[in-house]
């Protein structure tokens, strides 16, 4: 029996959809700068999010897949807001493409207005969630995955059973909770 120790990429989309849905107040326009194409992870993590919006009033106007960089966060974020400039959010695959998306959101001048949503909880990510840039990120504690691997493989070898999949957990971090997260400088 193979045993997969992972995120569920699906169920963080949703709950990332969730959120954004929770603070645009149901409806708006969305822009999705997302991963790159035919990566699986990005894919159920977008699928999630989409299925989140399924019974609500938001749309997405806006939809690239590409590279994790800053630069593309910020141009395609730049490009989103010209051609919708009444966005409500922008949902970003990661962490740098959020701080990318959320640079294009300031000099905009819509900081606050837009919610830019990122992902991966790095440093960098939750000072911006600390200063308001940045709305929300998503954090995949790497150290609790691997005291989760270590004790699922030694349960199994207990004989302890398990599902084909354990998933790790994951938190969202925005305004509410960046307090206890903050880095301590």
């Amino acid at each position: 029996q193979t045993l997969h120790v992972a995120m569920d990429e699906k169920q963080i989309g949703r709950d990332i959809g969730a959120w954004i849905t929770a603070s645009a107040g149901g409806k708006g326009k969305v822009a999705f700068i997302a991963g790159p194409p035919g990566a699986p992870t990005f894919k159920n993590l977008t699928d999630g999010v989409k299925e989140s919006f399924a019974k609500t009033g938001l749309q997405v106007v806006f939809e690239q897949y590409g590279a994790l960089t800053r630069e593309r966060g910020l141009k395609l974020a730049e490009d989103a807001l010209t051609a919708n400039p009444d966005l409500v959010a922008i949902y970003a695959a990661n962490d740098d493409v959020a701080l990318g998306a959320a640079q294009a959101v300031q000099a905009a001048g819509k900081k606050g207005k837009v919610k830019v949503t990122g992902m991966n909880g790095i440093p960098p990510a939750l000072r911006a969630v600390g200063d308001g840039t940045l709305s929300l990120t998503v954090e995949l504690n790497p150290v609790n995955w691997g005291r989760l691997g270590v004790d699922v493989l030694a349960g199994y070898l207990k004989g302890e059973k398990y599902k084909q999949q354990v998933f790790i957990k994951h938190e969202l971090i925005d305004a509410k909770n960046i307090g206890v997260k903050m880095p301590k400088s």
